[in-house]
């Protein structure tokens, strides 16, 4: 399967979707999905906004959300989403994830235009999905990031159905990436 990785400079909130469900949604369900396990102690240090939209998602979401899964697979380095958004009756998974500029460790340039492209990769090349938002946004607009999560949602649900939907980004409040 061929990598892609972003030529033009993204914008966010970024929504990323399995090959295997945009090529045949019907018979995604069918396909070999790996379960997030719960995280070893050893978990990714959370930003600052964890704890923040962690509320507003639980208030959406309730139980279906959490933030201490892993994704383990074979001998690599577990991946740990900020949260994880599963449905284990349509065997759907969403990284849900929140990119901070900047590291909180020493300061240095964290998420720019790019840096991620491996990780995305990783999820959707084992049919999870992926959304991203800024800090700004799950900050300054979580219910809005919420109802774009929801609706999200509602979109893979209604294709597992066999609906010819299309997908809609109607977020309002844009951020770009950030340039190394």
């Amino acid at each position: 399967m061929k990598k892609t990785c972003y030529e033009d400079k993204q914008k966010y909130p970024q929504v990323f979707i399995p090959y295997d469900f945009h090529n045949d949604s019907k018979c995604f369900q069918n396909l070999e999905i790996p379960i997030p396990k719960k995280a070893s102690s050893s978990v990714s240090k959370k930003g600052a906004s964890e704890d923040h939209f962690k509320a507003y998602l639980v208030k959406y979401f309730s139980n279906q959300i959490s933030s201490e899964l892993e994704l383990v697979l074979g001998d690599w380095l577990p991946k740990v989403p900020d949260f994880v958004l599963s449905d284990l009756d349509n065997k759907i998974f969403i990284d849900i994830e929140i990119d901070e500029p900047y590291s909180i460790n020493d300061g240095t340039l964290f998420h720019y235009h790019g840096k991620d492209c491996d990780r995305n990769f990783t999820f959707i090349y084992n049919n999870w999905f992926v959304v991203r938002f800024t800090e700004e946004q799950v900050l300054k607009t979580p219910n809005e990031c919420c109802q774009l999560v929801k609706q999200f949602v509602d979109y893979i649900a209604a294709r597992l159905k066999g609906k010819a939907v299309t997908w809609q980004n109607n977020f309002q409040h844009i951020d770009e990436s950030w340039s190394e």
